[in-house]
């Protein structure tokens, strides 16, 4: 794989097997982007299966990003029924694509809710940038202003972010969760982490792929060109605000810009549905 980051490229193996893909990164977002890929130790970890003995006939909240707007995350899941009186429902199961910590007001008490309750999720972007903003901070013993919510976290939290899957995959429901999108026609075990929490759009040029973080640079929305087999939940393109594909759902709908914090609510036996809560207020000014 081909990655281009500041002027710079390099070539990556990630799973043995070199893809020809050229990534793209955005400049200008106001986040530290990180680029490594898993170590060999850690790919196991990489995509996550929830069998059908562990989902049964659960409705399945997947919540957009969230970005530690605790009090929003809270009141949708209310409103999807997931929580009832402050207690998850046994009758769902509550599934996050990505970025639910990191420049919103509560991200620890996100954090510890999530860890609290055993909710599943995907690592966004956003988490991989605050395992290094931590990692950093321990060495130098200094963070900057944007991420001085870190210093609240131990080493065990830092463990927890390190262990969160790219994907969640529910074969019994035929859907995959990923924080930010998946190339079309590569099975999950060669997708490259670097896509998988960065992209936005897409450029097919005969064989050749070139994935965008930033919209703007070219290409079309990807899940415009995801056919499936599974259906896929996504996030991180708060730009285009909800996305409903024939076969790709974004959820991502900028509550940390003031706007909504949406799920997808699915059951077997009452189908699909989206859900939203208004944000409480904008808590950073959205990007142009």
């Amino acid at each position: 794989m081909l990655i281009r980051s500041g002027g710079r490229q390099r070539r990556m193996r990630i799973c043995g097997a070199v893809l020809g893909l050229l990534v793209v990164l955005g400049a200008g977002r106001g986040e530290d982007t990180t680029t490594s890929a898993p170590t060999t130790a850690s790919l196991s970890a990489v995509h996550r299966v929830l069998p059908k003995d562990v989902v049964g006939n659960r409705t399945l909240v997947i919540v957009g990003d969230i970005h530690g707007c605790y009090d929003e995350m809270m009141e949708l899941l209310h409103t999807t029924g997931a929580m009832v009186h402050g207690v998850p429902s046994p009758r769902h199961l509550i599934v996050l694509a990505g970025d639910f910590i990191n420049r919103g007001p509560k991200s620890k008490e996100v954090l510890d809710f999530v860890k609290a309750n055993g909710i599943v999720a995907v690592r966004g972007n956003h988490e991989e940038t605050i395992i290094d903003q931590y990692v950093k901070w321990k060495k130098t013993g200094t963070l900057k202003e944007k991420y001085q919510w870190i210093g609240q976290l131990k080493n065990k939290d830092l463990a927890f972010l390190q262990q969160l899957p790219y994907t969640v995959s529910v074969p019994s429901r035929n859907l995959v969760v990923v924080h930010a999108g998946l190339i079309p026609g590569v099975p999950l075990d060669r997708q490259d982490p670097l896509v998988m929490t960065t992209m936005r759009n897409l450029l097919v040029e005969g064989s050749n792929h070139t994935a965008f973080e930033d919209s703007k640079l070219g290409g079309v929305a990807w899940g415009k060109l995801w056919k499936g087999p599974q259906h896929v939940y996504f996030g991180h393109d708060a730009r285009r605000n909800l996305q409903l594909r024939a076969m790709a759902t974004g959820l991502d709908t900028g509550c940390v810009y003031g706007r909504n914090l949406t799920a997808a609510v699915t059951s077997p036996l009452t189908g699909s549905t989206i859900v939203s809560t208004p944000a409480l207020e904008a808590y950073v000014a959205e990007e142009e």
